[in-house]
Protein backbone atom coordinates (compact mmCIF):
# COMPACT_ATOMS: atom_id res chain seq x y z
CA UNK A 1 0.00 0.00 0.00
CA UNK A 2 1.42 3.47 -0.54
CA UNK A 3 1.19 6.20 1.85
CA UNK A 4 0.31 9.62 1.54
CA UNK A 5 2.59 12.16 2.33
CA UNK A 6 2.65 13.20 5.85
CA UNK A 7 1.35 16.99 6.13
CA UNK A 8 2.06 15.81 10.42
CA UNK A 9 -0.86 18.68 11.43
CA UNK A 10 -1.42 18.64 15.09
CA UNK A 11 -4.46 16.76 16.39
CA UNK A 12 -6.86 17.43 19.11
CA UNK A 13 -9.27 15.62 21.24
CA UNK A 14 -12.24 16.79 22.98
CA UNK A 15 -15.65 16.02 24.15
CA UNK A 16 -18.86 17.16 23.43
CA UNK A 17 -22.37 16.02 24.66
CA UNK A 18 -20.21 12.68 26.61
CA UNK A 19 -19.00 12.04 22.88
CA UNK A 20 -15.14 12.08 22.09
CA UNK A 21 -13.74 13.09 19.05
CA UNK A 22 -10.66 13.51 17.07
CA UNK A 23 -10.02 16.77 14.96
CA UNK A 24 -7.36 17.75 12.72
CA UNK A 25 -8.69 21.78 12.62
CA UNK A 26 -8.53 23.70 9.46
CA UNK A 27 -10.91 26.62 7.85
CA UNK A 28 -12.24 24.90 5.23
CA UNK A 29 -15.52 22.29 5.18
CA UNK A 30 -15.51 19.30 7.63
CA UNK A 31 -15.63 15.99 6.84
CA UNK A 32 -17.20 13.97 9.68
CA UNK A 33 -16.01 10.16 9.88
CA UNK A 34 -18.19 7.85 11.80
CA UNK A 35 -17.24 4.48 12.71
CA UNK A 36 -18.93 0.73 12.27
CA UNK A 37 -19.52 -2.03 14.79
CA UNK A 38 -16.55 -2.33 17.86
CA UNK A 39 -15.04 0.80 16.19
CA UNK A 40 -13.44 4.01 17.02
CA UNK A 41 -13.03 7.21 15.59
CA UNK A 42 -9.00 6.31 15.91
CA UNK A 43 -9.22 3.92 13.01
CA UNK A 44 -9.65 7.13 10.91
CA UNK A 45 -6.28 8.75 12.25
CA UNK A 46 -4.73 7.49 9.08
CA UNK A 47 -6.10 9.35 6.77
CA UNK A 48 -5.18 12.63 9.30
CA UNK A 49 -2.22 13.30 7.10
CA UNK A 50 -2.87 12.92 3.87
CA UNK A 51 -1.80 15.93 1.83
CA UNK A 52 -4.93 15.22 -0.16
CA UNK A 53 -7.33 16.23 2.88
CA UNK A 54 -4.82 18.85 3.85
CA UNK A 55 -7.48 21.73 3.21
CA UNK A 56 -10.35 20.13 4.95
CA UNK A 57 -11.47 19.88 8.89
CA UNK A 58 -10.92 16.85 9.75
CA UNK A 59 -12.90 14.94 12.68
CA UNK A 60 -13.64 11.28 13.93
CA UNK A 61 -16.25 10.23 16.62
CA UNK A 62 -16.32 7.74 19.27
CA UNK A 63 -19.77 7.10 19.45
CA UNK A 64 -21.23 5.89 23.07
CA UNK A 65 -20.33 2.91 24.26
CA UNK A 66 -17.01 2.95 22.39
CA UNK A 67 -13.18 4.12 22.06
CA UNK A 68 -12.95 7.41 24.80
CA UNK A 69 -16.53 7.42 24.67
CA UNK A 70 -17.18 4.40 26.90
CA UNK A 71 -20.39 3.83 29.04
CA UNK A 72 -19.68 4.16 32.77
CA UNK A 73 -21.53 1.24 33.36
CA UNK A 74 -20.24 -0.74 30.64
CA UNK A 75 -23.18 -0.96 29.00
CA UNK A 76 -25.02 -2.86 31.27
CA UNK A 77 -28.93 -2.08 31.73
CA UNK A 78 -28.46 -0.45 28.50
CA UNK A 79 -31.06 -1.30 25.84
CA UNK A 80 -30.32 -1.75 22.08
CA UNK A 81 -31.83 2.57 21.54
CA UNK A 82 -28.82 3.56 23.18
CA UNK A 83 -26.15 2.52 20.64
CA UNK A 84 -25.40 4.41 17.15
CA UNK A 85 -28.38 6.76 17.16
CA UNK A 86 -28.35 9.43 14.73
CA UNK A 87 -28.94 11.86 17.69
CA UNK A 88 -25.38 11.16 19.37
CA UNK A 89 -23.55 13.23 16.18
CA UNK A 90 -25.80 16.25 16.92
CA UNK A 91 -22.92 17.63 19.25
CA UNK A 92 -19.89 17.39 16.76
CA UNK A 93 -21.73 18.40 13.86
CA UNK A 94 -22.36 21.50 15.59
CA UNK A 95 -18.36 21.89 15.50
CA UNK A 96 -17.82 23.16 12.29
CA UNK A 97 -19.55 25.93 13.25
CA UNK A 98 -21.93 26.84 10.22
CA UNK A 99 -19.71 25.38 7.85
CA UNK A 100 -20.27 23.09 5.04
CA UNK A 101 -20.03 19.03 6.25
CA UNK A 102 -19.69 15.89 4.08
CA UNK A 103 -20.26 12.72 6.36
CA UNK A 104 -18.22 9.37 5.60
CA UNK A 105 -20.30 6.49 7.08
CA UNK A 106 -18.11 3.27 7.55
CA UNK A 107 -20.02 -0.15 7.56
CA UNK A 108 -22.76 0.26 10.62
CA UNK A 109 -21.49 3.93 10.88
CA UNK A 110 -24.16 4.43 7.84
CA UNK A 111 -27.19 4.08 9.92
CA UNK A 112 -26.40 7.18 12.70
CA UNK A 113 -25.62 9.23 9.77
CA UNK A 114 -28.67 8.31 8.20
CA UNK A 115 -31.13 9.13 11.27
CA UNK A 116 -29.77 12.73 11.80
CA UNK A 117 -29.84 13.72 8.16
CA UNK A 118 -33.85 12.75 8.36
CA UNK A 119 -34.19 14.68 12.00
CA UNK A 120 -31.80 17.61 11.64
CA UNK A 121 -32.09 20.51 8.66
CA UNK A 122 -30.22 22.81 10.60
CA UNK A 123 -26.25 21.43 9.36
CA UNK A 124 -25.15 22.64 6.03
CA UNK A 125 -24.59 18.99 4.99
CA UNK A 126 -23.42 18.72 1.77
CA UNK A 127 -22.90 15.27 0.68
CA UNK A 128 -22.46 11.56 1.84
CA UNK A 129 -19.37 8.84 1.40
CA UNK A 130 -20.22 5.38 2.59
CA UNK A 131 -17.36 3.07 2.59
CA UNK A 132 -18.28 -0.73 2.58
CA UNK A 133 -21.96 0.69 4.32
CA UNK A 134 -24.09 -1.59 6.37
CA UNK A 135 -27.81 -0.51 5.91
CA UNK A 136 -29.75 -2.95 8.37
CA UNK A 137 -29.00 -4.29 11.69
CA UNK A 138 -30.76 -6.72 13.86
CA UNK A 139 -33.17 -8.40 11.17
CA UNK A 140 -33.44 -11.02 8.83
CA UNK A 141 -31.56 -8.89 6.24
CA UNK A 142 -28.37 -8.11 8.07
CA UNK A 143 -27.67 -11.73 8.70
CA UNK A 144 -28.10 -12.69 4.81
CA UNK A 145 -25.98 -10.31 3.74
CA UNK A 146 -22.82 -11.19 6.23
CA UNK A 147 -20.22 -12.86 5.10
CA UNK A 148 -19.07 -16.31 6.22
CA UNK A 149 -15.70 -15.68 7.69
CA UNK A 150 -17.25 -12.19 9.79
CA UNK A 151 -20.42 -14.35 10.82
CA UNK A 152 -18.27 -16.53 12.36
CA UNK A 153 -15.90 -13.84 14.07
CA UNK A 154 -19.29 -11.97 15.51
CA UNK A 155 -20.23 -15.30 17.40
CA UNK A 156 -17.01 -15.06 18.94
CA UNK A 157 -17.55 -11.37 19.74
CA UNK A 158 -20.56 -11.74 21.18
CA UNK A 159 -20.00 -14.89 23.12
CA UNK A 160 -19.09 -14.64 27.10
CA UNK A 161 -16.49 -17.35 27.04
CA UNK A 162 -14.56 -15.79 23.89
CA UNK A 163 -14.83 -11.96 23.53
CA UNK A 164 -12.27 -10.88 25.04
CA UNK A 165 -9.84 -13.83 23.87
CA UNK A 166 -6.71 -12.40 21.95
CA UNK A 167 -7.77 -14.74 19.17
CA UNK A 168 -11.24 -13.64 19.00
CA UNK A 169 -10.07 -9.90 18.85
CA UNK A 170 -7.13 -10.85 16.21
CA UNK A 171 -9.55 -13.06 13.84
CA UNK A 172 -12.21 -10.04 14.08
CA UNK A 173 -9.17 -7.56 13.14
CA UNK A 174 -8.13 -10.14 10.05
CA UNK A 175 -11.70 -10.12 8.45
CA UNK A 176 -12.19 -6.13 8.89
CA UNK A 177 -8.76 -5.55 7.05
CA UNK A 178 -7.87 -7.79 4.58
CA UNK A 179 -4.11 -6.77 3.78
CA UNK A 180 -0.64 -6.40 5.63
CA UNK A 181 -1.28 -3.03 8.01
CA UNK A 182 -0.23 -4.12 11.79
CA UNK A 183 -0.55 -0.90 13.19
CA UNK A 184 -4.42 -0.60 11.63
CA UNK A 185 -5.41 -4.18 12.74
CA UNK A 186 -3.36 -3.30 16.29
CA UNK A 187 -5.89 -0.12 16.40
CA UNK A 188 -9.14 -2.30 15.41
CA UNK A 189 -7.76 -4.72 18.42
CA UNK A 190 -7.44 -1.94 20.26
CA UNK A 191 -11.27 -0.36 19.37
CA UNK A 192 -12.86 -3.80 19.93
CA UNK A 193 -10.72 -4.18 23.14
CA UNK A 194 -12.45 -1.30 24.60
CA UNK A 195 -16.24 -1.88 23.78
CA UNK A 196 -17.97 -3.79 26.19
CA UNK A 197 -19.58 -7.05 25.50
CA UNK A 198 -23.09 -5.43 26.49
CA UNK A 199 -22.34 -2.56 24.33
CA UNK A 200 -21.44 -4.99 21.39
CA UNK A 201 -24.67 -7.39 21.99
CA UNK A 202 -26.89 -3.91 21.93
CA UNK A 203 -25.23 -2.64 19.17
CA UNK A 204 -26.67 -5.91 16.93
CA UNK A 205 -29.92 -6.04 18.76
CA UNK A 206 -31.31 -2.94 17.70
CA UNK A 207 -33.96 -3.38 14.58
CA UNK A 208 -33.19 -0.52 11.93
CA UNK A 209 -33.16 -0.57 7.81
CA UNK A 210 -31.95 2.49 6.39
CA UNK A 211 -31.40 0.96 2.70
CA UNK A 212 -34.68 2.96 1.31
CA UNK A 213 -33.18 6.26 3.23
CA UNK A 214 -30.34 5.93 0.75
CA UNK A 215 -32.08 4.91 -1.89
CA UNK A 216 -34.12 8.28 -2.11
CA UNK A 217 -31.20 10.68 -0.81
CA UNK A 218 -31.09 14.15 -2.33
CA UNK A 219 -27.46 14.96 -1.17
CA UNK A 220 -24.55 13.60 -3.45
CA UNK A 221 -23.03 9.97 -2.66
CA UNK A 222 -19.72 8.28 -2.97
CA UNK A 223 -20.20 4.38 -2.26
CA UNK A 224 -16.80 3.51 -1.46
CA UNK A 225 -16.37 -0.73 -1.56
CA UNK A 226 -13.75 -3.36 -1.91
CA UNK A 227 -14.31 -5.87 -4.43
CA UNK A 228 -13.41 -8.44 -1.80
CA UNK A 229 -15.01 -7.36 1.23
CA UNK A 230 -15.81 -10.63 3.43
CA UNK A 231 -17.70 -8.48 5.52
CA UNK A 232 -20.96 -8.38 4.27
CA UNK A 233 -22.71 -8.81 0.12
CA UNK A 234 -21.92 -5.31 -1.71
CA UNK A 235 -24.19 -5.58 -3.71
CA UNK A 236 -26.90 -3.15 -2.66
CA UNK A 237 -24.58 -0.87 -1.96
CA UNK A 238 -23.63 -0.65 -5.33
CA UNK A 239 -27.25 -0.89 -6.45
CA UNK A 240 -27.47 2.77 -5.22
CA UNK A 241 -25.49 4.15 -7.89
CA UNK A 242 -27.49 4.79 -11.33
CA UNK A 243 -25.08 4.67 -14.38
CA UNK A 244 -25.11 8.20 -15.75
CA UNK A 245 -26.08 9.91 -11.96
CA UNK A 246 -25.25 13.16 -12.12
CA UNK A 247 -25.12 12.88 -8.30
CA UNK A 248 -23.98 9.85 -7.25
CA UNK A 249 -20.89 7.72 -7.86
CA UNK A 250 -19.32 4.26 -7.08
CA UNK A 251 -15.69 3.91 -6.48
CA UNK A 252 -14.80 0.09 -6.46
CA UNK A 253 -11.43 -0.85 -5.01
CA UNK A 254 -9.64 -4.03 -6.46
CA UNK A 255 -8.46 -6.42 -4.49
CA UNK A 256 -9.47 -4.28 -1.21
CA UNK A 257 -11.66 -5.65 1.53
CA UNK A 258 -13.96 -3.49 4.23
CA UNK A 259 -11.38 -0.83 5.13
CA UNK A 260 -10.47 0.95 1.63
CA UNK A 261 -9.77 4.07 3.33
CA UNK A 262 -6.86 2.26 5.06
CA UNK A 263 -6.15 -0.83 2.63
CA UNK A 264 -5.75 1.79 -0.13
CA UNK A 265 -4.92 5.22 2.07
CA UNK A 266 -3.78 6.93 -1.18
CA UNK A 267 -6.62 6.85 -3.99
CA UNK A 268 -9.24 6.84 -1.25
CA UNK A 269 -7.86 10.22 0.08
CA UNK A 270 -7.77 11.80 -3.61
CA UNK A 271 -11.20 10.25 -4.57
CA UNK A 272 -12.81 12.02 -0.92
CA UNK A 273 -11.02 14.93 -1.48
CA UNK A 274 -12.35 15.60 -4.78
CA UNK A 275 -15.81 14.79 -3.95
CA UNK A 276 -15.40 17.18 -0.87
CA UNK A 277 -14.25 19.76 -3.52
CA UNK A 278 -17.00 18.99 -5.45
CA UNK A 279 -20.38 19.64 -3.32
CA UNK A 280 -18.54 22.77 -1.18
CA UNK A 281 -18.15 24.75 -4.15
Amino acid sequence: MTQPTATSRAREVGFVDGVRYLRRRTTGPSVIFVHGFCGSGDLFDVLFDSVALEDFDLIAVDLPGHGGSIALDGGEGQGADRFFRGEHLKGVANLPQGRPVVWVGWSLGAIPIAEFLTEDSQVDSRGVNLVGPSFAVGNQKAIERAGEAFSRSLRSMLSSDRSGRPETLLDFAEVICGRDLPLFKLALVGGASLTPLAVRRASLSRNVDVENFYRGLQLPLLVSIGERDPVMDVSPAMELVDPGSSTKSLSIYAGSGHSVFAEDCSRYSVELAEFVKSVTR
